[in-house]
């Protein structure tokens, strides 16, 4: 599985878990107290990140379930770990822990962690549809920001736009409408040269869910050179 996208199912756990690898948190479906939010009914997939894994060695899988009621635990489904295919080269990975907040524009005062990738549905926001951002910051070198970039968003539920330090980059789908099967759509911004800064940079992607479940909810998730996007979209078709 080396180079590959290795995928953990954890089947249907009773109410809220956290799954852990090596040590490392990987992600999280429902949510604990005091902000309780039951997901008994999501089927647990998480994306492990490649420096996560001991290949030839023994690894370790934890899961931290709170459950409310009835029944408790790891209740049904079948656990495995399997591969995706070819796994990016990212330059930067973005899968793990956003800022999250609900409306049509980021606020730091009112944003709470969230995982990605992972449908907001089942990380406390269980019914909710309409608008939402995602932000997260990262630190960009110099050497980095001057290279023709793209910017892999996963797939998205349903429409999105794409902002970096607060300018518009672009987008898929169109807000406040019904945008049919675009949820399935992979996302895959080219960034021009100097689009990241040095430093620190803030990326915001704006969701718009009609219905269902919503958010970033699959990867894989992360910017790398255009070179390297094109080398993997070769090994993909190949594979």
């Amino acid at each position: 599985m080396k180079n590959q996208s290795v995928i953990l199912e954890m089947g249907y756990i009773d109410d809220a878990d956290e799954v852990y690898f090596n040590g490392t948190l990987i992600g999280k479906t429902g949510a604990f107290p005091p902000h309780f939010a039951t997901a008994y009914t999501a089927l647990r997939k998480y994306q492990v990140p490649a420096e996560l894994i001991r290949f030839g060695e023994k690894n370790v899988i934890a899961v931290r379930v709170y459950d409310a009621q009835l029944d408790g635990g790891i209740i049904a489904g079948n656990l495995k770990i399997y591969s995706t295919g070819f796994l990016p080269r990212f330059d930067i990975n973005l899968a793990g822990k956003w800022q999250f907040n609900k409306g049509r524009s980021y606020s730091e005062s009112r944003a709470r962690p969230i995982h990605v990738p992972g449908a907001w549905e089942n990380q406390g926001y269980f019914g909710y549809d309409g608008y939402a951002v995602y932000a997260k910051k990262i630190e960009v070198s110099n050497e980095l920001a001057s290279q023709r970039l793209v910017l892999l968003a996963g797939r998205i539920d349903d429409a999105d736009k794409l902002y970096i330090n607060g300018k518009y980059i672009g987008q898929t789908g169109q807000f406040g409408e019904y945008n049919g099967n675009i949820y399935r759509e992979f996302r895959n911004y080219f960034l021009p040269p100097n689009t990241l800064e040095p430093g620190e940079n803030l990326i915001e992607i704006k969701v718009y869910d009609s219905g269902g479940d919503g958010g970033i909810y699959e990867g894989p998730v992360g910017i790398m050179t255009q070179k390297k996007f094109r080398e993997y979209w070769k090994a993909k078709r190949r594979n």
